[in-house]
């Protein structure tokens, strides 16, 4: 790197190579070596041309690599470029085109340091002259983002003290959540509420202002982690086995989502009235905040000899009913992920049928299990 020198030899540098390069062509002979790269350009901007030369200076930073596109005024016609990065009246890269046959110029700056405020010299030159103006730009933080299940924390730290904010995203483009820091800090730590859902993709954006007024703008995005929602059952009471006389043959199925696990699987007869101990699990990782848990329990009417049923076996159907084979009902809970980043306690439920032919209350527990 070099510190910025006060030379103003580069003045008519561009444009003289190009009227060289301009006096040469036609005549099958190779135009002759540019002059010495000239120092930086010192002073306030400049331009000869009859109007603009530049009509294009953009810098883009939105990876990490910078990049830089330039044009001038006259399309179609040849132009050369110099290009000189500061920071804090440092040199840390620097470009140069060579003569164009075209009026634009693409240039890769590489990669420059995270946080950091630059200062651009462009010199353009021209067949009917040339500019030098100044851009100034800034790299956004290197942000480092840790998620849980249900929050997460963009950290990073700079050179100096700024203020942050950070705005998180679904990917449709849905705000989730806007964080503010807690003030001027040359290190920061922006952490959400735990809003976000499970097992899903968000964007962030960082901003971060210096003293000078000077944004930093970082773009990024994180995948938060997964959950699981385990319920255990611990009794089944029947209050109405839907037969008149007799007991009813009855089994049963846990619903946890989309997860289905058997408690009866086998037919198993049942009075009105009866109390039972089970001990019946199941588990489900999910990508959502509400799962419903649901116990269905049906009495079978195909006993018999000579029977006619074609049910069979097979999954029960979450509701209720009844047809000319069986008898069955629900009893549905929600279980709801709280708003944490650390694994819930076990909770207790209750639920019952609330209608439907036969009618019974089950017990059990469930706690979110941060992945």
């Amino acid at each position: 790197m070099t510190t910025r020198t006060h030379s103003t030899s580069a003045r008519r540098f561009a444009a003289a190579a190009l009227v060289a390069v301009a006096s040469f062509a036609g005549a099958g002979c190779a135009p002759p070596a540019p002059p010495e790269e000239p120092s930086y350009p010192a002073g306030a901007p400049y331009n000869n041309c009859s109007s603009q030369c530049i009509i294009l200076a953009e810098v883009n930073t939105s990876g990490r690599t910078v990049t830089f596109r330039g044009e001038t005024k006259n399309v179609g016609q040849p132009s050369q470029w110099f290009l000189w990065v500061y920071r804090d009246g440092v040199e840390v890269a620097a470009r140069e085109s060579g003569a164009l046959s075209s009026n634009r110029y693409d240039a890769d700056l590489g990669v420059l340091p995270a946080g950091g405020a630059y200062q651009l010299a462009i010199l353009a030159g021209t067949n009917t002259g040339d500019q030098l103006r100044y851009l100034n730009f800034t790299t956004g933080p290197e942000v480092t983002a840790t998620p849980t299940s249900t929050n997460v924390s963009l950290a990073f730290s700079m050179d100096r003290a700024v203020t942050a904010n950070a705005q998180i995203r679904r990917t449709d483009g849905t705000l989730v959540a806007n964080v503010t820091g807690a003030g001027p800090s040359a290190v920061q730590n922006l952490v959400s509420t735990a809003t976000l859902d499970p097992s899903t993709a968000y964007t962030y954006r960082v901003n971060a202002t210096d003293a000078q007024g000077r944004l930093y703008v970082e773009d990024g995005s994180f995948v938060t982690r997964g959950v699981r929602l385990e319920v255990q059952l611990t009794s089944i009471q029947v209050t109405d086995d839907s037969d008149y006389f007799g007991a009813g043959e009855l089994k049963a199925q846990l619903h946890v989502g989309g997860a289905k696990a058997w408690i009866w699987e086998n037919e198993k007869s049942v009075d009105s009235g009866q109390y039972f101990t089970i001990s019946t699990a199941a588990a489900l990782p999910t990508a959502v905040r509400t799962v419903p848990i649901s116990v269905v329990v049906a009495d079978d009417d195909c006993e018999g000899i000579g029977s006619l049923c074609t049910g069979g076996t097979g999954n029960l159907p979450i509701g209720s009913g009844s047809n000319d084979e069986a008898q069955w009902a629900t009893a549905t809970h929600t279980a709801d992920l709280p708003a944490t980043t650390v694994s819930t306690p076990w909770t207790t439920f209750l639920s019952s049928t609330t209608g439907g032919p036969l009618s019974f209350a089950v017990t059990g527990q469930y706690r979110w299990v941060m992945l």
